[in-house]
């Protein structure tokens, strides 16, 4: 999972701090700082990427949405549609998971072929367990045809980095420039930025091409 940084609360004219007064107000911003991906799954959208908050804001029990959670900056990321609903209003303690844009997500998770996520082992498997579970990584469909199909799009992408690695090994000494600029650019619009850069691990000058074109990712 990409580690990232949205960054301080964006400010108006007066250099103050915006105050939203619709979560939906921050889309475009959050999008701008760290791409049209989602913060967990890593899944490249447009129109479907929403805001998403990472403590919810009506919790189970609440009677009301909660403004302090609502409306505050360093409470949203974006988020799939399948993610989103799998995350639901689980009402978490943020100090039991890990968190994109707070830890070292990228190195906490491991991304296999065929697009499995797993935790790595390490001090922070527990807390890399749940957030994978938190937001339901490990789901695999039974068909093409359902209707969660991150598993699937993250098979793909495996599946492209594989070959694309084995074009860049064998194509000429002269066209391996052009193949590194191409391959940034399949990954920057398939999404799955995990994906490509363990398919890539071995290749420090591709890592660090992939790291460079991922807008708002923290390494």
């Amino acid at each position: 999972m990409r580690p990232i940084d949205r960054g301080a609360c964006p400010q108006d004219e007066q250099g103050q701090a915006v105050r939203f007064t619709a979560y939906p107000q921050a889309r475009r911003e959050l999008i701008r700082r760290l791409g049209e991906y989602c913060s967990y799954c890593e899944m490249h959208l447009d129109a479907s990427l929403a805001v998403e908050h990472v403590r919810p804001k009506k919790p189970p029990g609440a009677t009301d949405v909660l403004p302090e959670r609502a409306l505050a900056w360093d409470n949203f990321l974006l988020a799939c549609t399948n993610c989103n609903a799998t995350k639901g209003d689980t009402d978490v303690v943020l100090a039991d998971y890990l968190w994109p844009d707070r830890d070292d997500t990228f190195h906490a998770l491991q991304y296999r072929i065929g697009g499995q996520v797993d935790s790595a082992a390490g001090q922070d498997k527990v807390r890399a367990d749940r957030l994978i579970d938190l937001v339901g990584l490990r789901k695999m469909p039974d068909t093409p045809e359902a209707a969660d199909r991150r598993w699937l799009n993250r098979r793909e992408a495996w599946d492209m980095a594989e070959r694309a690695r084995q074009r860049l090994m064998t194509c000429p000494q002269a066209a391996r420039e052009l193949m590194r600029e191409q391959i940034v650019e399949t990954a920057k619009a398939k999404g799955f930025w995990s994906v490509w850069m363990t398919v890539f691990h071995g290749d420090p000058d591709m890592t660090a091409r992939l790291i460079a074109a991922s807008p708002g990712t923290r390494w």
